[in-house]
Order: structure tokens, then sequence, then C-alpha cells
């Protein structure tokens, strides 16, 4: 577990087919769910391989909490460009 993200570092989330239009993730992709305080993000290090990071994240998500279909999508973004953002 992270205590801080740093800038050059990415995070990555799933995000359902509901959230996906014309291949385009929407915002609700990013919307907190009700009774939600954070939106759940996997940190991938900036010194891992994307696709290697984001295939261990794939990996170890836990079927019973989490429904991943083969028509949703995981997106990656780096966390210092959002932050410039925000």
């Amino acid at each position: 577990m992270y205590n801080e993200i740093s800038d050059v570092d990415f995070v990555t989330r799933y995000c359902a087919p509901r959230t996906i239009m014309n291949n385009v993730i929407i915002h609700t992709a990013f919307e907190f769910r009700y009774k939600e305080e954070y939106l759940s993000v996997n940190v991938l290090p900036s010194n891992y391989d994307l696709e290697a990071g984001l295939a261990y994240v794939q990996s170890t998500l836990k079927p019973d909490t989490l429904h991943v279909k083969p028509n949703g999508r995981f997106v990656i973004f780096n966390v210092g460009t959002k932050r410039l953002h925000t």
C-alpha cells in the first residue's frame, strides 16, 4: 500500500461497459457510487512496464468483488498529468 503517489506514477481503474459509449470512457466511470468516500484505483509505479503492471493488477482482482466483463476496459493515466487538471 502506498502512502503517497508520485507525479511520475500511473494509476489504473476498471471501467464497466455501461461507462463506455462509442469506445470512449465517459465521466460516470469516475463518479463516486453510493456511500463511497474515495475512488478506487490501482497504482502502477513509474518503474513498472505499464502492460506488465496492468496484467499484474488484472491477475490480483477478486471475481467476487469485481466482475470484469470482456467488453469492459481498464484506463491508465499519469498521476501528475491528472493533478494538473484538477
